[in-house]
Parts: C-alpha cells; structure tokens; sequence
C-alpha cells in the first residue's frame, strides 16, 4: 500500500476516533442538563406548594368527642391527663398543606 494511502487511513482512523469522542462528550453534557432541569423543576414545584402554602393557608377545625363521663362531671378535672382527656372539646388546628 502506498505511504499516501496508509496516511489517508490513519487520519481517517483518527477523525473516526475523535468524532466518536465528541459525540460521547455531547451525549454526556446532555443527560447532565436533563439530570439538572428535572431536580431544578422538582425544586420549583417544592417552592411553589410551600408558596401557595403561605399565600393560601387552610383552616382545618378537628372536634373531639367528650366521653360520657366527661358530661357528667361539671368540675374540672385536677390532673393533666384528665383535664387533656375531658376538657378538649374543640382543637383548631392550622395546616398549611404542603403535598
């Protein structure tokens, strides 16, 4: 084979090498990108629902049942747990939904 042949070969070779570089780098930096958008559009959607969180807070109101007992009893109950028990009618509880 002639030098000139083997050297059109070898750059060829070369230039074949070189292009399947690029493309690996190229394919690469891409899933880099669509790896960095998806965690960017999972932040933003955070950021939104705490914002609407804020900007349109729920008010949930819960009612506690009184046990028979408790009706029964018009005093105050003395100790912590009885009084938790028979004295919580009503509990307001603020939630800000964050989903």
């Amino acid at each position: 084979m002639p030098k000139a042949e083997v050297l059109r070969v070898a750059v060829q070779e070369r230039l074949v090498a070189a292009a399947e570089e690029i493309f690996g780098l190229f394919e690469r930096t891409i899933a880099e990108y669509e790896e960095e958008l998806f965690r960017s559009k999972q932040k933003n959607e955070r950021q939104r629902k705490l914002l609407d969180a804020v900007l349109k807070p729920e008010l949930r109101l819960n009612r506690a049942v009184l046990s028979a007992d408790s009706q029964q009893d018009p005093e105050p109950p003395h100790t912590g747990e009885e009084q938790g028990r028979l004295w919580r009618t009503q509990e307001i509880v603020w939630s800000f939904s964050v989903d």
